[in-house]
């Protein structure tokens, strides 16, 4: 997971990023620093989607053990079933 004190360092630099651009005058420099400043958004997103997902798993361990047969999730009716044959108890 991503630390809250580094998200908000990241979104510190990207907001002064975005204040120097708005002054500058010189083309190439807007490109340059534009680019970099959407490749490091491009990064933060990932790096959140990554850290919901795992946050998405971690939770789906808490419901419990999975139960085979019709079950209803958030609402809906999922029909559950091994995708491998289980071994029996011995």
């Amino acid at each position: 997971m991503i630390d809250p004190l580094v998200q908000a360092t990241q979104l510190r630099t990207f907001a002064s990023r975005l204040r120097r651009l708005a002054p500058t005058r010189d083309p190439e420099a807007f490109v340059a620093d534009k680019d970099q400043l959407v490749s490091d958004l491009e990064r933060a997103a990932s790096e959140l989607k990554i850290s919901g997902a795992v946050a998405t798993a971690l939770d789906a361990g808490r419901r419990g053990p999975i139960q085979f047969g019709v079950v209803a999730v958030d609402g809906r009716i999922v029909p559950v079933v091994p995708r491998h044959p289980t071994r029996q108890d011995r």
